[in-house]
């Protein structure tokens, strides 16, 4: 084997700087090192700008077995595949003649997401990541961490902090619960520090996230954020956090693009992965069978939030808006991953109106329902989406409406206003946000008539501008095919 150490480059006239590879090591056989080839990430010293990188490139092919290194700034893997790196800073393809391909090469990433929407968005990341990876690299093994909730451990993300534990809104609930997230955010620093992943993919959540940024960036890992703050609505100071600390943003809507290349900030609309998933499949027959409600009667959804903070101020207006509309609907409340069912329970302790159902699937009940009352956030995209129309709600701490309200710099609230440009949805927010305003929407988009019908229309408009025209596949499959982009400039 010819592998040029620090002194070889010195003798070579080199002047080498520090980089990471790898040395290969035989090993004993495993299920996922057939080719009993090993690789352990060291400190090695190349100059990748040097005009013999070509030289170096043909130096580290070892055979046998054939180990070629491929740079991160020009190279291209196997098949002309975009490098990757398993935080060694090359794409490395290991084969051995007349071997098994040896699995072990691997890219490992932190995802940090910390509320619900974001959670949903991890997992068909990490999904997405996965089925390009290998179609890209059919060696590469991928690995996450960080920050999520049950659909993204489903998805194979190695939760190092619950979401649950810091998903909280608002100026007032933050600093009550500021001890316990600044814990969990240490927590997940070390685990950065310890693991050093490729790179880090951060999903909305900015309190928290943004820090996150700062810390990576500190210790040299790429940040990709995906699905933007929303900085073009309030506190555009944060523009500098993004300039800093972020590579790239991804983001889910079409205006936000412009916003950012505005700033000099690289950003590509991916589209938004709601707009790519398709309607529950479960029929209204099997869905009231397996919660036990009647199929007959028309169904209203009521959808609180994914935080037990907003949660706790707008859950018990929605209950009183369930008790002057009556016992002639059927009620069901979805409950988000980030909470527990029995503390939603807890809520109808001294509840006396018609009975309320809870489910897990805010898909299926919005598919279903008649309409909705739904809290300002993805929900409110998910039920245009599905076509189900709904009165928007929100309220925060008196506090955080105080001073939030003077740093908003839009006239509407509901996404869905902000994308058709136009009042698609009644807004129902703050002093505005009562049951009997929530109960008067409700009634005018129950029948047939001209309110649910224009509604319906600018769903079908929000549909339309969430979806890239001049590009192929999902938003989550365009969004991984921009990570591993990065990845590859990167290293």
């Amino acid at each position: 084997m010819d592998f040029r150490t620090r002194d070889h480059l010195r003798e070579d006239g080199v002047s080498p700087q520090s980089t990471r590879t790898a040395w290969p090591k035989i090993t004993s056989p495993t299920p996922h090192n057939p080719a009993n080839l090993g690789l352990n990430s060291l400190w090695i010293n190349i100059l990748p700008s040097s005009p013999r990188r070509s030289i170096f490139y043909a130096d580290f092919r070892l055979s046998p077995p054939v180990f070629s290194i491929f740079y991160g700034q020009g190279g291209r893997g196997e098949g002309g595949a975009p490098p990757v790196s398993p935080r060694l800073g090359y794409s490395p393809v290991a084969t051995v003649d007349s071997a098994p391909e040896c699995h072990n090469p691997y890219v490992r990433i932190l995802i940090s997401a910390g509320e619900a929407s974001g959670e949903l968005y991890g997992a068909q990341l990490i999904e997405a990541l996965r089925h390009e990876g290998a179609r890209q690299s059919p060696q590469l093994a991928l690995e996450f961490f960080g920050v999520g909730g049950e659909r993204m451990q489903q998805a194979g993300c190695e939760l190092v902090v619950n979401a649950h534990e810091i998903a909280v809104v608002g100026l007032a609930e933050v600093v009550e619960h500021l001890p316990r997230i600044y814990q969990r955010f240490r927590r997940v620093v070390a685990e950065a520090e310890r693991r050093r992943p490729d790179a880090a993919v951060l999903i909305d959540f900015p309190d928290f996230n943004f820090r996150l940024a700062r810390e990576l960036h500190k210790r040299g890992i790429p940040v990709i954020y995906y699905v933007s703050p929303q900085l073009w609505a309030w506190r555009q100071s944060r523009i500098e956090l993004v300039r800093k600390y972020v590579r790239k943003m991804l983001v889910i809507f079409p205006f936000e693009e412009k916003f950012y290349r505005e700033r000099g900030i690289e950003a590509e609309f991916v589209g938004h992965p709601l707009a790519d998933l398709p309607l529950p499949s479960i029929t209204r027959e099997q869905f009231a069978a397996d919660y036990g409600i009647d199929a007959q009667r028309p169904w209203i959804a009521l959808l609180p939030g994914s935080r037990k903070g907003e949660v706790s101020r707008i859950f018990p207006k929605l209950l009183e808006a369930a008790q002057l509309l009556g016992p002639d609907y059927v009620y069901i409340v979805p409950v988000a991953s980030t909470l527990d069912t029995h503390w939603m329970t807890s809520f109808l302790h001294s509840y006396n109106g018609p009975p309320i159902t809870f489910t897990r699937d805010a898909r299926a009940t919005l598919r279903h329902a008649r309409v909705a009352a739904v809290a300002s956030g993805t929900s409110t995209l998910e039920a245009a989406l599905i076509g189900t129309p709904f009165a928007m709600v929100y309220q925060v701490a008196p506090l955080t409406w105080t001073f939030g309200r003077r740093l908003v710099k839009v006239d509407r609230f509901a996404m869905v206003n902000l994308i058709a440009e136009r009042d698609v949805v009644p807004e129902l927010v703050q002093d505005g946000f009562t049951a009997e305003r929530v109960c008067g929407e409700l009634r005018k988009l129950l029948p047939e008539g001209s309110a649910r019908e224009a509604m319906m229309k600018g769903f079908d408009e929000v549909r339309h501008r969430l979806r890239p025209s001049d590009t192929e596949g999902s938003a989550s499959q365009r969004a991984a095919r921009a990570v591993l982009t990065v990845l590859g400039q990167a290293l």
